[in-house]
């Protein structure tokens, strides 16, 4: 595949770049639950601790933005 050229991509600015989910993502969906001030603003509520399967099952269900619930899910570049 050849390189993409990422200077006019609207996702991105000089800190982030956007892209849609991947499988592998599930290890950060996983650790990201254990941020409870993030949760909050992100739920508006306590979520109960993570677990692996769920993890896992949130990337499924979001991986390339085939999300069905009619939310659009990005995450960041890694890096």
């Amino acid at each position: 595949m050849r390189t993409i050229d990422y200077s006019q991509y609207y996702w991105q600015d000089d800190k982030v770049r956007l892209r849609a989910f991947e499988e592998e993502n599930w290890e950060n969906c996983y650790t990201g639950g254990f941020d409870t001030p993030a949760r909050i603003l992100l739920e508006c509520a306590v979520e109960l601790p993570p677990t692996i399967t769920g993890a896992k099952r949130f990337i499924d269900q979001n991986v390339a933005f085939s999300s069905t619930n009619g939310h659009i899910m990005f995450t960041t570049l890694k890096s």
